[in-house]
């Protein structure tokens, strides 16, 4: 039998390093409705949102901070009851104030990671704090039924070309071109599906 070469055990080698630094998010606890959770500092998310979205960031080269996570009802009053659930996630650059561009490069990649990130403070957009609300695509198990709409809504859901709120003065989505959704197990970009760093 002939030895690998060492570059290749060496390539290797990083590319296992890279896929556990991304993926090695744990769900350490379970909500009796929305199942499954693990926590990053005090957020709470589960595996496919914190994995989806954690290489949306990689791939757009952006470090990012999670400002809230899921199972948090009440707890910011202009969230209404999106992040009462899990399958949602706002995320920030970390470090400075991001860029309309920088946040529609995030955000494409998102959609390519099966989930829809709306842009909410960016540059001024509206009068919220500079984030992105993300939303998990097919997840509707381990939301709550007003995170789900922001995708599905006929009136403000994404999937309708909707801005993801409900009742606001802009309802059209903005954000980079639209493209059809995908799952986070759907993605080309998750490793379950042949992906590599």
């Amino acid at each position: 039998m002939t030895p690998s070469p060492l570059w290749t055990i060496a390539e290797d080698q990083a590319v296992t390093a890279k896929l556990a630094e991304l993926f090695s998010f744990e769900e350490i606890s379970r909500h009796p409705t929305y199942g499954g959770y693990g926590t990053v500092g005090s957020s709470r998310l589960n595996k496919a949102t914190h994995d989806a979205i954690q290489q949306a960031h990689s791939l757009a080269e952006e470090r990012f901070e999670i400002t809230q996570g899921g199972l948090n009802g009440g707890a910011v009053a202009t969230s209404a009851a999106t992040h009462n659930g899990l399958g949602v996630l706002d995320t920030r650059r970390a470090g400075i104030a991001m860029t309309m561009p920088d946040a529609f490069r995030v955000v494409a990649f998102g959609m390519d990671c099966g989930a829809v990130g709306f842009i909410r403070g960016v540059e001024g957009v509206d009068n919220m704090v500079d984030h992105i609300h993300w939303v998990m695509v097919g997840a509707q198990k381990t939301q709550h039924p007003s995170t789900a709409d922001q995708i599905y809504d006929r009136d403000y859901g994404y999937a309708y070309n909707g801005g993801g709120l409900a009742g606001a003065s802009r309802t059209r989505w903005y954000g980079p071109p639209r493209r059809p959704l995908v799952t986070w197990a759907q993605s080309r970009y998750n490793p379950q599906n042949g992906w590599k760093p």
